[in-house]
């Protein structure tokens, strides 16, 4: 399996140039226990154009997940659902990979696995990033990138 930015760098339409369109603004410790009292830890990232991968590891709880631009992305452990989809975890984890753009959201969850793709105003939405959890789950790792514009400005 890989991930997004492997496949584009593997892409023979895809260049240096979009690749170089990402900048890294923020990285949260690895192991990071998510309870329904810490969901501000990343109230400093603000943006319409993120790329995130994150990696989850189911605990215990009923559910987590992220709050983009007022857009919720919701694992429910009781279900097995992804947004109200099916989606086992992969060795009790759960990866995402999260393209938000100004008009959209593109989830590709467990390496591909299952894609998701949504419309949403990313523009008038307030900008925030939030994580929370209905019981404890770890934050194995996530990763924020802020995409730049490909329009001139």
């Amino acid at each position: 399996m890989y991930d997004f930015l492997s496949i584009l760098s593997r892409n023979k339409y895809c260049d240096a140039e979009f690749i170089s369109m990402l900048s890294i603004i923020s990285i949260v410790s690895p192991n990071y226990e998510l309870t329904g009292e810490n969901k501000d830890i990343l109230t400093s990232v603000k943006g319409d154009l993120l790329h995130i991968k994150a990696e989850f590891e189911i605990v215990t709880g009923v559910s987590f997940g992220l709050n983009i631009n007022g857009y919720k992305i919701t694992y429910d452990m009781n279900h097995n659902s992804l947004n109200d989809v099916f989606l086992s975890p992969e060795e009790n984890k759960i990866y995402l990979e999260i393209l938000i753009d100004r008009n959209s959201i593109e989830i590709f969850a467990n390496h591909g696995r299952l894609y998701l793709v949504d419309i949403h105003n990313s523009v008038d939405s307030p900008k925030q990033l939030e994580l929370y959890s209905r019981g404890k789950t770890l934050l194995k790792n996530i990763e924020i990138y802020e995409l730049k514009s490909i329009w001139e400005q």
